[in-house]
């Protein structure tokens, strides 16, 4: 299973962040590199504002690709969760 996100509005972010915005890129994949580790994901590729993650499942039987999958949903929806939730990534707001 494959997994992407990515910065929305990343162009605005650099112009605005300039040297700053590598901080702020590290932020978001310290959550986004976490929550996948923890749901059994790995951290594939990153890309400027670009994450891959990857769920394996070759060589599971089918119940286990199943939770696989169900893990990869929730990561998501908790990666999205967290960025929301983030006091760090808040004072990036208000730029």
């Amino acid at each position: 299973i494959f997994g992407f996100c990515d910065i929305f509005h990343f162009t605005d972010a650099t112009e605005v962040l300039q040297d700053k915005v590598m901080v702020f890129v590290n932020a978001i994949g310290e959550i986004v590199h976490g929550i996948a580790e923890e749901f059994f994901g790995a951290p594939n590729k990153n890309i400027g504002e670009a994450f891959l993650l990857v769920w394996r499942l070759s060589g599971l039987p089918p119940a286990k690709r199943t939770k696989m999958a169900d893990f990869a949903v929730v990561a998501f929806a908790k990666v999205l969760a967290a960025i929301n939730k983030s006091r760090t990534l808040g004072e990036y707001r208000e730029h």
